[in-house]
């Protein structure tokens, strides 16, 4: 081997090397491997979470009463005539071939008349109480304007623009009826007269559940007790 040969192969080896270099300097960094995740820790901060929220135990008279309102139209028009409207529009379009503008109808009422009814029932009570009121959710349901059943929109909708407002209830009184209900059920047990007792119980659970009373904690557990323990 001459010398020019040594010399270029020395070039070729040194130009491999560079490039070598070149390539280990542009390779992606390895990456690690993700942090195991700790489910019981997460599990506890869940359920931390829970504990700090406090929620309605049924509902009140005054959700019922917004309800009616924003249906029956109070100052401005209420949701009955407007899905009533909308409703013949919609079906109007359609035999008429227009589907897109149907759709369009049917977007329109949902924003102009429907959602503004249910932020107005919910910000004149609570969110949790509105959901807690099966009445009322049944009744907003009635007016939600869709190609199929409306059923459980209004408490969907709720959920999704009101989550963060959710459990955030501090304080939580029974009504006038739970409260007197709960004096009469103490009086007919210190009588001996269970099975009154127990009849009056499960109505007003069964009115709490509905949405039709509201029941604080204390009195909330002292019907759970009753209706298990007599059952």
């Amino acid at each position: 081997m001459n010398v020019d040969d040594y010399v270029e192969r020395m070039k070729e080896a040194t130009h491999r090397d560079i490039e070598n270099i070149k390539a280990q300097d542009n390779a992606k960094p390895e990456e690690l491997p993700p942090e195991p995740v700790d489910i019981y820790q997460r599990n506890q901060d869940r359920i931390y979470d829970v504990s700090q929220k406090s929620y309605p135990k049924g509902s009140s008279q005054a959700v019922n009463m917004a309800t009616t309102a924003v249906i029956d139209g109070v100052g401005a028009e209420g949701l009955a005539k407007a899905y009533k409207r909308a409703q013949d529009d919609v079906d109007a379009l359609k035999d008429q071939g227009e589907r897109g503008r149907a759709e369009i109808r049917r977007q329109q009422y949902m924003q102009e008349y429907f959602l503004p009814a249910v932020e107005i029932v919910v910000n004149s009570t609570s969110p949790d109480l509105v959901l807690s009121n099966e009445k009322a959710l049944q009744e907003l349901d009635k007016y939600v304007l869709l190609e199929g059943s409306g059923k459980g929109y209004t408490a969907t909708y709720i959920r999704q623009a009101y989550g963060n407002q959710l459990g955030q209830q501090q304080t939580n009184h029974s009504d006038s009826n739970v409260q007197s209900g709960v004096m009469r059920i103490n009086a007919l047990l210190d009588e001996g007269r269970v099975r009154e007792a127990l009849g009056i119980a499960n109505d007003l659970l069964d009115k709490i559940k509905r949405g039709e009373a509201m029941a604080d904690d204390v009195d909330a557990d002292l019907l759970g007790r009753i209706t298990s323990f007599y059952r």
